[in-house]
């Protein structure tokens, strides 16, 4: 080796600096956890430790593995341990840093769970371009490295990870890869332009991301060049157009001193000013170029080529077409309104104005995009004085839908009337005319806190409470309800040991509830779901008058025992005491579960079928009604669900002990309850809806040993009645809302004297009332749903533009025009032909009836006891079981004359199992070919037509009955309808009919020559549309072009083949 060492001329060694490198200290990484997102973070921090390292070696001279801290010293002790011994199965000492190495690989290049996540939801979440960079290049970077981060961290490389070329399914890893990179670009305008280059100009980028990385970058800085051009050329523009706007104002105060008129508030009255001035110059589009979406028109863009232009228009054809054709609703955000189904706008509510206002550049951005908006000029120019002062004058008005989000939910509004004016705002102000029609008026509010009045809560079915009666007047009220017995038709023999039964159980009534144990049956039991947290309310602030009720009432309930005091409580519901109905100075306390009762798991239970159930009380003699005394207080609330159902007052917090009022659960676990207490007598002798008892028999003797069992029942439960809401014996009771007895059940004639007498509705909650009301007597009135249709159409037109609350109903004044009022006029007198409906008798024959128009279908149900074979069905003495009917959906109205008749058959084999099935069958009065088709469709029949039929026919296979055919000259329906009173004329309404044909309308009037040499033949047609047609008559001679429309007179309609 050749001596290095230099010396200077006096012998001295020369020392020359040698370089010596400066290390910092590394740390190798940990590793403490088995999961795949830490084994994704320490595999990058080992990469780096081992990089750092390879390089101070490069510098040092060292061997890199001495140097490295191995693999196995970075994991915890415990994690090493059970991973070698449950994974690789080898003791610690034997396994090697490559082993170690090529688990972690495995792992971190395997998705979790070994399950591919929802890749287009992963993406869309996680994978956004950042906005806020600024600098083209480093967004576009940033942009692919989170998108390779996400793909190691998620375990993607082998479905999205770039890899070995040479490997298998390497094309189609790429275009999937380039796929969810173009789809989650951003903004909008960018990943189009990316997708249609990549389509048309350089496929080459739709499966390699280097290209794609190029032309994204490419785009966007082309994109983000006329971004910032427009954005600085609209500011000049609006900087020239607020200066233009100073001067006029400057010149117009200058005039002779001259001003316009200035209404109060912010949109007030017209008044006359200087015309609008017609500008010379075009403005180009608000949305910008088609193209670069720069502030030019798209003949003037810079960067276009006439192809560009040309896919550009026809881009924005279909995008006006396609909002012609379906508007699709963007998403409603609270203080937001969607006008048109298009744009979406910030809106404030101001009830200083006195009508709505649009900005122009809104209105003129719906025109861009195809809305269908007209712009009227104002008789006069509006002078509008707007927030600060200014003042600006509006010349046009345009109607509009807005759909707008309140606190009651979306409301959609139909031909609003919207001023515009002009400026820069894009705030929509919606005025106090609109308020107002959605039920929030201001001014009224405020009127109403300045009167300081309490609400009162007038409860029409508030039972009535007793008054100033004492508890030790129970015997004598005992006996006066024997004496109302025989008053009320029980015979006299039998009173004397009715009067022995109730005093023998005179401890089972009560006037008014007091400290009476509870009754002996299971607690209620309140689940609550899994992971809720208690839910505690601060005590509401109550008037003096309110603040007494609940002092006194909560200390009532503790000396009975009811409720405790509990300030340890973790729940606390706010007591809410109500006023009374005609008595605002008295209260009754009622309690705010609603947020306990939306945590709150449901019970199961069962509740009654009245239709079905009240069959058992055919052919009885008498009732007996009982109500129990606070009905669900009598029941136990089981401890450990007791201080869910806490309140709190002002004073105090309290739990009950007892079974509330208001809470998910109690209504059903009472039914519950009572179908347990009363098993041995249910449907025998009792009928039972939650505290309303009916007892019933069919002869004296049975009814006292009927109301034996039930009060031993009652004594046995440790239950209480009512003694001020308790018949001992009636031959026909109102139970439930209707009148039974031993015939049938009918309709309270009081109930039904007060719906006909009510006035016309004046806003939609009372047409909603009315309607609801009405709704309860549908069973027993022929064609109820024809008459109630225009009606409900009113309704829904009115509700579709406030919402579907009672609140906002009732600020929607109607408006109502002689077609309406008529149709109210019909529909209340309709509600006079309610009839009652007879209970089934096994032994009578039954029969169903059914018919069907192009609106709507019809059915009824009927029993004859005593079957003449020698009369035809229209003679026969029916008792009428039920009536159905319905309005066909604009989707059936389409529905095949097949299936339209057919539906109503179809709906009585499922719906009316429960008077259908029954061991001597029933008779079905239809035309028997629409039978044939069901079972048996014809080859000209379409194919999801006949599937529809084979699956309807499976609801009838599992019913006995007999086809009675009816031919189309018996018009059976209309005679059955006049039979119980159903007006079948109406006067001065057309509408079209069925088709007759050449052939048709010569065998008629061969008919009509063999019987009668008469001149005119009337073509006798089937009634298909509500029995309201007017008869065209057909003169001898004249054949009928083919398909000509024919009028028919309901009176006078036959069913034809067609």
């Amino acid at each position: 080796m050749p001596n290095s060492t230099q010396y200077e001329n006096d012998g001295d060694v020369i020392m020359t600096p040698a370089h010596q490198p400066v290390f910092e200290f590394l740390h190798a990484p940990k590793l403490e956890g088995w999961g795949q997102d830490a084994l994704v973070t320490w595999k990058k921090q080992r990469e780096q430790y081992e990089e750092c390292i390879r390089q101070r070696c490069v510098e040092s001279g060292e061997r890199p593995e001495v140097a490295m801290r191995p693999i196995k010293l970075a994991f915890e002790p415990k994690l090493l341990e059970a991973l070698c011994l449950y994974e690789l199965q080898k003791p610690v000492d034997d396994v090697m840093d490559s082993e170690l190495r090529a688990l972690i690989n495995q792992r971190v290049q395997s998705v979790k769970n070994a399950q591919v996540p929802d890749l287009d939801a992963l993406f869309k979440k996680h994978l956004n371009v950042d906005m806020h960079e600024d600098d083209i290049d480093a967004r576009v970077l940033k942009y692919f490295r989170d998108f390779s981060d996400l793909v190691e961290k998620n375990g993607l490389g082998d479905i999205l990870g770039v890899g070995d070329p040479l490997k298998p399914a390497y094309n189609e890893r790429m275009k999937l890869r380039c796929n969810f990179l173009v789809d989650n670009l951003e903004p909008a305008i960018l990943r189009d332009e990316v997708r249609r280059h990549t389509k048309f100009v350089d496929q080459e980028a739709k499966r390699n991301d280097f290209v794609l990385f190029r032309v994204i970058k490419e785009k966007a800085l082309a994109q983000h060049k006329y971004h910032v051009l427009t954005r600085d050329q609209k500011g000049k523009l609006n900087s020239d157009k607020r200066d233009k706007a100073t001067t006029s104002s400057d010149k117009s105060q200058s005039n002779g001193g001259k001003k316009w008129p200035r209404p109060t508030g912010t949109g007030g009255a017209r008044s006359s000013g200087p015309s609008k001035t017609t500008e010379t110059k075009i403005k180009p589009p608000r949305t910008g170029c088609w193209h670069c979406k720069g502030d030019h028109w798209l003949r003037d863009c810079p960067t276009a080529t006439e192809a560009d232009k040309a896919v550009a228009v026809e881009r924005m054809k279909a995008l006006r077409n396609g909002s012609k054709a379906k508007k699709v609703t963007p998403s409603l955000a609270v203080g937001e309104v969607i006008v048109n189904g298009l744009i979406s706008l910030p809106y404030c509510a101001d009830s200083g104005a006195t009508s709505s206002y649009i900005a122009r550049q809104s209105v003129e951005e719906l025109i861009d995009l195809g809305a269908e908006v007209t712009v009227k000029p104002l008789p006069e120019p509006m002078e509008v004085t707007v927030a600060g002062g200014a003042v600006i004058v509006c010349h046009d008005s345009v109607k509009l839908d807005l759909r707008l989000q309140t606190v009651a939910g979306p409301v959609h509004l139909t031909e609003v009337t919207c001023t515009v004016f002009e400026g820069q705002e894009e705030e929509f102000i919606l005025g106090n005319d609109m308020l107002v029609s959605l039920g929030i008026d201001v001014n009224a509010q405020l009127s109403q806190l300045a009167g300081g009045h309490v609400m009162q809560d007038n409860d029409p079915f508030e039972p009535e409470e007793p008054q100033g009666v004492d508890p030790s007047d129970v015997r004598h009220l005992l006996e006066a309800m024997v004496t109302a017995a025989g008053e009320n038709g029980f015979p006299l023999e039998y009173l004397p040991p009715l009067l022995d039964l109730v005093m023998e159980f005179e401890d089972v009534f009560r006037i008014e509830l007091g400290n009476d144990p509870p009754a002996d049956v299971e607690p209620l039991r309140i689940t609550i779901r899994a992971g809720s947290q208690p839910y505690r309310t601060r005590p509401r602030r109550y008037a003096p008058a309110q603040s007494d009720f609940l002092r006194a009432h909560t200390q009532q309930l503790l000396d009975m025992g009811f409720i405790r005091r509990n300030q340890q409580s973790h729940w606390a519901c706010a007591a809410v005491p109500v006023p009374k109905a005609n008595r605002p100075s008295t209260f009754r306390l009622t309690i705010d579960y609603r947020p306990v009762n939306a945590i709150t798991v449901p019970i199961a239970g069962t509740a009654p079928d009245l239709a079905a159930a009240a069959r058992n009380v055919r052919g009885v003699c008498g009732f007996a009604n009982f109500d129990m005394t606070n009905g669900f207080t009598q029941l136990p609330l089981h401890p450990d669900s007791q201080e869910v159902m806490s309140f709190v007052t002002d004073d105090a917090v309290f739990t009950p002990t007892r079974v509330p009022q208001g809470a998910t659960d109690s209504a059903l676990h009472f039914q519950n309850q009572m179908q347990v207490v009363f098993r041995k007598m249910l449907y025998k002798n009792l009928l039972v809806w939650i505290d309303d008892l009916l007892v019933y028999a069919r002869s004296p003797v049975e009814f006292i040993a009927a109301l034996r069992q039930f009060f031993e029942c009652v004594q046995g439960a440790r239950l209480k009645l009512s003694v001020l809401k308790s018949c001992l014996f009636q031959t026909a009771t109102k139970w439930c809302g209707k009148i039974f007895s031993g015939e049938g059940i009918a309709h309270d004639p009081a109930r039904v004297s007060g719906l006909q007498s009510l006035p016309l509705p004046v806003t939609a909650a009372d047409l909603q009332q009315f309607l609801c009301a009405a709704g309860w007597l549908r069973d027993s009135i022929m064609d109820y749903s024809r008459v109630m249709q225009p009606l409900h159409i009113l309704l829904e037109a009115a509700l579709q533009q406030v919402g579907r609350t009672k609140r906002l109903a009732a600020g929607f004044t109607l408006s109502w025009n002689d077609g309406d009022k008529a149709a109210f006029t019909t529909a209340r007198n309709l509600l006079a032909t309610t009839q009652m409906l007879h209970f089934p008798d096994d032994s009578a024959s039954l029969c169903v009836f059914s018919d069907a128009s192009e609106r709507g279908w019809g059915l009824l149900v009927s029993q004859v006891r005593e079957w003449n074979d020698a009369l035809p069905a229209v003679e026969q003495q029916h008792e009428l079981l039920l009536c159905k009917s319905g309005v066909f959906s604009d989707t059936e109205q389409r529905w095949s004359i097949i299936e339209k008749e057919a539906f109503p058959i179809i709906f009585a084999a499922r719906n009316l199992g429960y008077l259908l099935v029954r061991r001597g069958g029933f008779r079905l009065y239809c035309d028997h070919k629409n039978l044939v088709f069901v079972f048996a469709p014809d080859k000209e029949v379409k194919r999801h037509v006949r599937g529809k039929l084979q699956r309807w026919a499976l609801s009838l296979t599992g019913l006995a009955f007999q086809v009675e055919h009816i031919d189309g000259t018996d018009n059976l329906w209309a005679d059955l309808l006049s039979r119980w009173g159903l007006p079948v004329e109406e006067v001065g309404v057309s509408m079209q009919c069925k088709f007759i044909t050449r052939s048709r309308a010569r065998e008629l009037a061969e008919a009509a020559d063999a019987e009668e040499s008469e001149s005119v033949v009337e073509p006798e047609m089937r009634v298909d549309q509500d029995h309201t047609h007017r008869v065209d008559q057909v003169h001898r001679g004249h054949e009928l072009p083919e398909h000509s429309e024919v009028l028919v007179d309901p009176n006078h309609a036959e069913p034809v083949d067609q």
